[in-house]
């Protein structure tokens, strides 16, 4: 796997736990200027590969497919078998996370040079951080408010809300890893002016000013 981003564009790594707003704060790079590439997109784009699939299927059971020609993967299935099995959990991430890293990496190779690719993904730092980006930002947000997003925008039950925030590595954990680290505990205001500020410090990045 590449090891670094080429010398004339800069790759930022964007994660945050559930509920804390890092697609909030993805859309706002991207209208900043940035190139996205989303880790859950890749996702959906890498479970449409036969080999994929196969592998998937073997490890967590048929159930998990669609009896269509070709089979597809049904999402929602494999989530209730790993959601309550942190070995499960593991076990799909490790059969994910490497194929959607190197699609990732394929994607943030296209970015133009003298811009900037922003690599969002969810786990982005559980295992460490990824030797190939130039900076990594940590969205993070005080676990009541995390749990009330989640409640209220996403509909889920306080414990349903309460067992995905314990099922995740902590901020403190995620910010071992960042360079930047973006509270969003606040209003959307005080979000857009730390995003603002944090795209105004990347393009102050020494391969943007070569």
């Amino acid at each position: 796997m590449q090891d670094k981003a080429p010398a004339d564009k800069v790759w930022v790594g964007l994660t945050g736990g559930i509920g804390a707003g890092k697609s909030t704060v993805s859309q706002m790079l991207a209208k900043a200027g940035a190139h996205i590439v989303d880790a859950d997109v890749l996702a959906r784009y890498v479970a449409t590969h036969q080999p994929v699939l196969e592998e998937l299927a073997e490890h967590f059971g048929p159930k998990i497919l669609t009896d269509t020609t070709p089979p597809l993967l049904m999402r929602s299935t494999l989530a209730d078998i790993v959601f309550h099995d942190d070995e499960k959990l593991e076990e799909l991430n490790q059969i994910m996370h490497p194929k959607i890293a190197e699609a990732a990496l394929e994607e943030l190779n296209k970015v133009p040079a003298g811009e900037v690719g922003v690599y969002d993904a969810a786990i982005l730092v559980d295992e460490g951080r990824p030797s190939y980006l130039d900076l990594v930002v940590v969205v993070v947000a005080d676990e009541l408010t995390r749990i009330e997003r989640l409640v209220n925008d996403r509909q889920m039950t306080i414990a349903d809300a309460k067992a995905r925030v314990a099922n995740q590595i902590t901020d403190e954990q995620r910010a071992l890893h960042a360079d930047y680290v973006i509270d969003n505990s606040g209003s959307l205001s005080e979000l857009k002016q730390q995003v603002q500020q944090l795209w105004e410090a990347i393009q102050q990045h020494p391969k943007l000013r070569d």
